[in-house]
C-alpha cells in the first residue's frame, strides 16, 4: 500500500512540514525569542503561500474586429505594459500624456515598459521580469478613438498575478478588458440591511371641548 503522504503534492508537504516546525518550537521560546520567531515565521509563511512575483506573464487575445477606421476596417493595436512603483500617477494622466511622454508624466513611477503589437483576431503573449520595486501592472491600448465608451487602460495589482500562471486579457471593438486573474481580489461583502428607525410616536391632541354659548345677562325690571 503507498504511503499516504507521497500522494500529496510536493508544496502542500513542504508548508505542512513548516507548520509542524513552528508548532514545535513556539512552546521553548521566551518573550523576546517569541517575537522574534513570530517575525521569521511570518516572513517563511509569506514566502510560501505568498511568493513574491517575479515573472510578469500576460495573454492577450484580439477580437476580428478592433479599432475600427472611419470605414469600419479593424487596425492593429499597440499595447504598453507598465511596471510601476505604485499607480497613483498613472491614474492621474491622460491619454495624451501617456502617449506621447509618458517618461515625463509617470516619473519615478515607472519602473519598465514593454511594447506589443496586437493583430485583429490574433493573440500574443508578454513574459518578463518584475522589477523589484513594482506593486500595479497597468495596460494602455492606443486606440485611434480613445473617447468614451472605449475603455483603453486597466491595471491590476501583483498579487493578483502568479509566476506561472499567465493573466488574460481582451481587446475588442475599442475595449482593453481584463478577463481572467490567477488571484483575484476578495467581493466586497454584501451590504447588511438596515432595519428602519421606529418612528417616534405622535402626539394626539384631543380637540377642545366646545364651549356653551354665552347667556346674555337679564336687566332687571
Amino acid at each position: 500500500m503507498p504511503d499516504p503522504s507521497t500522494l500529496l503534492p510536493e508544496t502542500f508537504r513542504m508548508r505542512l512540514r513548516i507548520t509542524l516546525l513552528l508548532c514545535l518550537l513556539l512552546p521553548l521560546t521566551g518573550c523576546g525569542a517569541w517575537q522574534a520567531l513570530k517575525n521569521g515565521s511570518q516572513q517563511v509563511v509569506s514566502a510560501v503561500f505568498y511568493p513574491k512575483l517575479t515573472t510578469l506573464k500576460l495573454d492577450f487575445t484580439a477580437r476580428e474586429a478592433i479599432n475600427p477606421d472611419e470605414r469600419g476596417h479593424a487596425l492593429s493595436v499597440v499595447v504598453r505594459v507598465y511596471q510601476l512603483r505604485d499607480g497613483k500617477a498613472f491614474a492621474r494622466a491622460s491619454y495624451e500624456q501617456l502617449l506621447s511622454q509618458d517618461r515625463e508624466t509617470l516619473g519615478d513611477e515607472m519602473l519598465a515598459r514593454h511594447d506589443l503589437l496586437l493583430r485583429p483576431g490574433a493573440s500574443t503573449s508578454l513574459n518578463a521580469a518584475v522589477e523589484p520595486d513594482t506593486s500595479q501592472i497597468a495596460v494602455v491600448a492606443l486606440l485611434r478613438q480613445p473617447v468614451p465608451p472605449a475603455i483603453w487602460r486597466v491595471s491590476m495589482s501583483v498579487k493578483e498575478l502568479d509566476n506561472q500562471k499567465a493573466a488574460r486579457l481582451e481587446l475588442l471593438d475599442n475595449q482593453i478588458l481584463i478577463t481572467w486573474l490567477p488571484h483575484p481580489p476578495d467581493p466586497p461583502a454584501a451590504p447588511q440591511p438596515q432595519t428602519p428607525a421606529t418612528p417616534p410616536a405622535q402626539k394626539t391632541i384631543a380637540p377642545a371641548a366646545a364651549s356653551a354659548p354665552a347667556v346674555p345677562a337679564r336687566s332687571g325690571k
